[in-house]
């Protein structure tokens, strides 16, 4: 049966599970929590996290195949927005450009960014969308791969948390109508996650700066003791030594009148677990009026190291109304682990879980540059693409003539819709204004029934014809006003007529087929702009042509009668071929 590993990396220590089976039957085979060691400075740094990793894989013996690292969801933006698309494959396509304006903090190229549908209305989707920096996750896998591990997969540690709650048979919804509310908290040592469903629906994630560490924090500074000895104390209070204080009695309680130094420690104690509740308590409420549900709250579920406090379930339901129950994390498959392990294992397990393909948010972190690739698969392209290289070359070499003759016709056909397209522009709009006197046509429908007959026919004879009918046009103007469409004019010649786009196209034609013809070029035209005063044009030559090319359109476009300037464009490398951009020739018009 497949093995599978969830890691958590909290600020202060390192969880690891692992599984056995399949996200319809799985094992729990191990669990370890190893802390953080701090440095001589109080910190905790890359080495030390790595170091603790290592240590919890050889606790739990976990082989380091299929690992999932769970990111914490306060380095995550959260958001709920609602989009036009319902089609989850379209929604992933725009996610980042419909997330940019609601991350105003975030440069969107350097966040990844994951989304979970929560409803559909008509046409729209409510989702949540997550988004992490890059540098965080760059971050977390380099902690891990200097110790030799690498995840296959990213997601965050609340939302495995949920993913887990979906097979727990306390949370587990089989009526797809439910729309009954739970809250689970995840309370730590710096923070306190919250994690809304409706129904089997994920609705809300919320992270806060919240936790033990909170209240160690408050009573060394009240009580003038040492961290050590605030983080003992707090750690008592946790296993109901000193019970924590209802919200009711908190609003009702006198000011202290104790004068003793034990009664007023026991005092202070009093009021910082009181205010530590109470601060919980808004953020839940803050996070609940921040999602708009159609159900009632019909449950709360605690888990995480701060949650052992029997009394603090108190003061819950109380606040809420609604039963309090620690989350039992262990319920939902065989384990053979000390139950303690209940406590801080929620989300390794989700995410362990994640890799065993029980994945209902789908999110995925490991995307763009950080997409996971197996070892196999790092040396495998690369032999692949050796392998392709050859079978392409010995085929390019096959078939490089038929292609050539497939690009010749492509361009003849391409040069064929440009001379009717430059025809109707040109020639078609002196029609439509009326001044057909310049042309050689007796009726404007000749006009329009030459450009129709454009339409098909063999590409070379098209263009024959377009250049046919110039001559024309061009001896109608010289026979009758005087006017020499390659320069001069006579008295009554029309303003800017006489050198039309299609002389122009015409004198460039006649380049490009001396470059063919004369140096054995074979060239492709992606892009061709003609007008009266300027064409412009990029095309592909091969790369061992292309000096040739250049040097003979150096050469003889500034020839071209009325050339006023010549640009040879931009090159650039295409594989076997070079692409010449952009180069335009200039006309003086009216000449």
């Amino acid at each position: 049966m497949a093995r599978a590993t969830g890691i958590e990396i909290t600020e202060t220590e390192v969880r690891v599970v692992e599984l056995d089976g399949t996200d319809k039957k799985y094992k729990l085979l191990g669990a370890a929590s190893v802390p953080i060691e701090t440095d001589e400075l109080g910190d905790r740094n890359a080495e030390q996290v790595g170091t603790a990793a290592r240590a919890a894989f050889r606790a739990t013996r976990a082989k380091k195949e299929q690992i999932v690292l769970g990111l914490p969801a306060h380095e995550a933006v959260i958001r709920e927005i609602v989009i036009p698309f319902t089609d989850a494959e379209q929604i992933r396509k725009v996610i980042k450009f419909e997330s940019e304006s609601h991350l105003p903090s975030a440069n969107i190229d350097e966040v990844i960014v994951g989304f979970y549908k929560v409803s559909e209305t008509g046409p729209r989707s409510r989702i949540l969308i997550f988004a992490v920096q890059k540098d965080v996750l760059k971050k977390r896998l380099a902690m891990l791969g200097r110790v030799g591990i690498e995840p296959t997969q990213v997601d965050l540690g609340a939302t495995a948390l949920y993913s887990l709650t979906r097979l727990l048979p306390d949370l587990a919804c089989d009526d797809p109508d439910d729309t009954g509310v739970n809250v689970i908290l995840d309370l730590g040592e710096f923070t306190t996650t919250v994690v809304v469903t409706e129904g089997e629906t994920l609705r809300m994630i919320r992270s806060m700066r919240i936790g033990t560490e909170t209240l160690a924090r408050t009573l060394s500074n009240d009580l003038g003791i040492a961290p050590e000895e605030a983080r003992s104390m707090t750690r008592s209070l946790l296993e109901a030594d000193a019970p924590f204080t209802t919200a009711g009695e908190v609003e009702s309680q006198e000011p202290s009148t104790a004068l003793t130094a034990t009664e007023l420690k026991t005092d202070i104690i009093r009021d910082k677990q009181s205010e530590f509740t109470r601060r919980i308590i808004n953020e839940v409420r803050r996070t609940l009026s921040s999602v708009h549900v159609e159900g009632r709250l019909q449950g709360m579920w605690l888990t995480g190291p701060a949650s052992g406090a029997s009394d603090f379930e108190s003061a819950l339901r109380e606040a809420f109304g609604v039963g309090v129950k620690p989350l039992d994390v262990l319920s939902g498959g065989d384990h053979r682990v000390d139950t303690s392990a209940g406590m801080y294992a929620g989300p390794a397990m989700g995410l362990a879980l994640k890799a065993l393909e029980h994945d209902p948010v789908g999110l995925e972190f490991r995307q763009e540059e950080f997409a996971y690739a197996r070892k196999f698969d790092r040396v495998r392209n690369p032999l692949l693409f050796a392998s392709a290289l050859i079978l392409v070359l010995l085929a390019f070499l096959a078939i490089i003539e038929l292609k050539r003759i497939d690009s010749m016709q492509r361009d003849i056909e391409f040069l064929a819709e440009q001379s009717r397209s430059v025809y109707d522009q040109q020639i078609l709009d002196i029609v439509q204004k009326g001044q057909i006197k310049y042309l050689h046509y007796k009726t404007a429908r000749e006009a329009e029934a030459f450009s129709e007959s454009l339409a098909n026919g063999e590409p070379t004879k098209r263009v024959n014809r377009v250049t046919s009918e110039l001559n024309k046009i061009s001896t109608h103007l010289s026979n009758h006003y005087g006017v020499d469409p390659r320069g001069g004019s006579g008295e009554d010649a029309p303003e800017n007529i006489a050198s039309s786009a299609l002389v122009r196209l015409e004198a460039w034609v006649g380049v490009m087929n001396r470059l063919r013809n004369e140096k054995k070029v074979i060239y492709k035209i992606d892009k061709l702009d003609v007008s009266d005063v300027k064409i412009v044009w990029s095309m592909r030559v091969p790369r061992e042509a292309v000096t040739v090319a250049r040097d003979f359109l150096n050469l003889e476009m500034p020839k071209l009668a009325s050339v006023t300037n010549y640009k040879g464009g931009d090159t650039k490398s295409l594989g076997p071929e070079s692409e010449i951009t952009s180069s335009s020739l200039n006309f003086e018009r009216g000449y």
